[in-house]
């Protein structure tokens, strides 16, 4: 089974932004406490939970990102594939 939290970097390069990028974003709110989690010391990101929260899908409309993010992420993601560079 694959682990659904991946490392910032994993985040960094599914949306080309740094790694820092993807720290300030969990600091500032942008992505949602429940789309992370504190492990020894590392915070771990729900890949898809993120990009479900950009693209708007959420159960509750005062989460819904703006329409300019939805767009950025759809751009991102138009040609990932999630765990296809996984190694078993």
């Amino acid at each position: 089974m694959a682990d659904k939290y991946v490392p910032a970097e994993d985040v960094a390069d599914v949306f080309s932004m740094t790694v820092h990028a993807v720290r300030g974003w969990r600091r500032k709110g942008t992505i949602p406490d429940s789309l992370f989690i504190k492990v020894g010391g590392h915070y771990r990101y729900d890949l898809e939970g993120i990009v479900g929260h950009f693209r708007g899908v959420t159960t509750s409309e005062a989460d819904k990102p703006s329409e300019d993010v939805v767009e950025v992420v759809d751009e991102a993601l138009s040609e990932y594939v999630f765990g296809a560079d996984e190694d078993f």
